[in-house]
């Protein structure tokens, strides 16, 4: 059995407006939400970090000084330093699951010295040699990446025909060969960006009902857009990698929705979902 919990590490600011063509015109928290799974024996496992210190210190000048402007991040408590307030020790970690390159996502990678990185290779191939100005155009600050990141990456090579729960969803990757943690394409916002779905009871109540999980990452900003089929501002396809991509990604998601109302999706910047980390607190 999976178990699993989610995390806020960080959190940004924006207009609602610019993430969902019906939303508030208003400026909104936008939580770095990561999760810890414990896999039966694999161990301790994250998707995802959200931020840490290390992003103000390499956001001081230009021309990566720009992100922290367009994106004024307030981080309390790194993902490492509420770990260990569950005494579970960063050196615990055996695996990340990297979904995108972008610095929300990968920001504490450098507080885990023990873990394997995960990612598909369109990701890596993205950001391979990327600095300065082409670095900060895919949201991507290479000082975030450990010094011996590629001698512990490992590219998504298991690839599998998804179960019919899934469409219309049809391919993905076995992390470990035994189906517990499925990483799922999700293009549109950044090349190479993957979910990770798999079947799970929480941390703090193992013995509840399985439940289907898919981490969908930032293949949207909100529920609303899977649940409602409301696309984002025009403006922010300045920023995604493929508008036909993305906006067919959301589709999918929808569809999934509708056709198996069993899956939790959880985008990585949701309200809600940050809503529900609050309340099991």
């Amino acid at each position: 059995m999976i178990e699993y919990q989610l995390f806020e590490a960080g959190f940004c600011r924006h207009c609602e407006r610019m993430t969902l063509k019906n939303g508030r015109l208003k400026q909104c928290e936008y939580p770095a939400i990561c999760a810890l799974i414990k896999h039966p024996k694999q161990g301790y496992i994250l998707f995802d970090t959200g931020y840490s210190n290390r992003f103000y210190e390499l956001t001081q000048k230009f021309p990566f000084s720009l992100y922290r402007r367009l994106t004024p991040v307030t981080l309390k408590k790194s993902l490492k330093q509420q770990l260990e307030e569950k005494n579970i020790q960063a050196s615990e970690i055996k695996a990340i699951v990297i979904s995108h390159f972008h610095a929300d996502h990968i920001g504490g990678l450098n507080d885990f010295p023990n873990a394997q990185f995960f990612c598909h290779l369109d990701a890596i191939n993205n950001i391979s040699n990327k600095k300065g100005i082409k670095a900060l155009l895919q949201g991507f600050l290479p000082g975030l990446l450990p010094k011996d990141f590629y001698e512990r990456l490992v590219i998504l090579k298991n690839e599998i025909q998804l179960e019919s729960n899934l469409a219309p969803f049809t391919r993905g990757f076995d992390l470990f060969d035994d189906k517990h943690l499925i990483a799922i394409p999700l293009p549109g916002h950044a090349k190479g960006q993957i979910g990770l779905y798999f079947k799970s009871a929480p941390f703090h109540d193992p013995e509840q009902n399985t439940q289907e999980v898919f981490l969908v990452a930032d293949s949207c900003w909100h529920q609303e857009a899977f649940k409602e089929f409301v696309f984002p501002s025009n403006v922010t396809y300045l920023i995604h990698d493929n508008k036909e991509a993305y906006q067919q990604t959301i589709r999918n998601l929808h569809h999934l929705f509708n056709n198996n109302k069993t899956i939790d999706i959880i985008p990585s910047h949701c309200q809600h979902i940050r809503t529900r980390i609050l309340e099991k607190q």
